[in-house]
């Protein structure tokens, strides 16, 4: 499980297709971010902003806005399978790793 945090929320990423969002003094989740198509590999912010990342095995992206928790952009990396990824600060780069590192602005 990949966890990161925005604003006072915790956000969840598993096995599942899906990313939870979690108030930390409430035991049930408030809301799920539905729309990958395989596993989550994890969840990441962008530091100083509103924006979540999701990714997943298929090497499939999505950026979410966190005010409204929609969908504002999804992108494949173009290779087979992705097993984690990272966000470089402060150019915001998304780096996808498998075999080799690939790079996406």
């Amino acid at each position: 499980m990949n966890l990161a945090w925005i604003n006072d929320f915790v956000i969840s990423a598993g096995l599942d297709r899906e990313a939870f969002i979690w108030n930390p003094y409430v035991s049930k989740k408030i809301y799920a971010l539905k729309g990958h198509q395989h596993a989550l590999i994890g969840v990441n912010t962008l530091e100083d902003s509103n924006q979540i990342i999701t990714a997943d095995v298929g090497a499939n992206f999505k950026i979410w806005d966190s005010r409204n928790l929609s969908c504002v952009q999804t992108f494949n990396m173009m290779v087979s399978d992705v097993f984690c990824f990272c966000v470089t600060e402060p150019k915001h780069k998304i780096i996808g790793g498998n075999k080799k590192l690939i790079a996406w602005d």
